[in-house]
């Protein structure tokens, strides 16, 4: 189950769904469960993401107090987790959730293509600022750096060639 990490209605916010479109089932399902632990395991080299939270989430039920660093570092690590879940579901997105449901005589359509292209496009920006703001919080809470491995994505930029390679100028 994605809970503690987040809930089935958020995930269904995020992509703007209702609960007959997809169901808790299927976005408990866990494959998504462990989609959604590998990219918080991903997060810092030297801190273990999952049990801070999990520790913090212990004392949120407990009704305990949370420092103002580890409050932030709870709502970081629910926001990047509804967001990076709602990525993993929006993939089956056009699988799962109807187009059309008929019910004269009980039938379905599907979406064909790539219908939230667009949806996806926008939530993997929020996840990437969500991260940063994730691994700002972890430092906060941890007093660490964060490692150059968790920064991100590398991006590569074309560079034009000293040289033509047809014309040879």
């Amino acid at each position: 189950m994605l809970t503690p990490f987040t809930t089935p209605d958020d995930v269904r916010a995020l992509l703007g769904l209702s609960d007959i479109e997809v169901s808790d089932e299927t976005i408990n399902l866990p494959v998504f469960e462990l989609g959604l632990r590998r990219a918080l395991g991903k997060v810092s080299g030297s801190q273990n993401t999952i049990a801070l939270f999990s520790a913090l989430a212990e004392r949120v039920a407990g009704q305990d107090t949370l420092t103002d660093a580890e409050s932030a570092f709870y709502d970081a690590v629910r926001l990047y987790s509804g967001l990076t879940a709602a990525l993993k579901v929006g993939v089956s997105l056009p699988l799962l959730a109807p187009k059309r449901i008929s019910d004269d005589k009980s039938g379905t359509e599907r979406f064909s293509g790539t219908p939230y292209k667009d949806l996806l496009a926008m939530l993997q920006e929020q996840a990437l600022d969500a991260l940063e703001a994730l691994q700002d919080a972890l430092a906060d809470l941890t007093g660490d750096a964060p490692s150059a491995t968790t920064l991100g994505f590398t991006y590569a930029l074309a560079v034009p060639l000293a040289t033509d390679p047809v014309t040879g100028a």
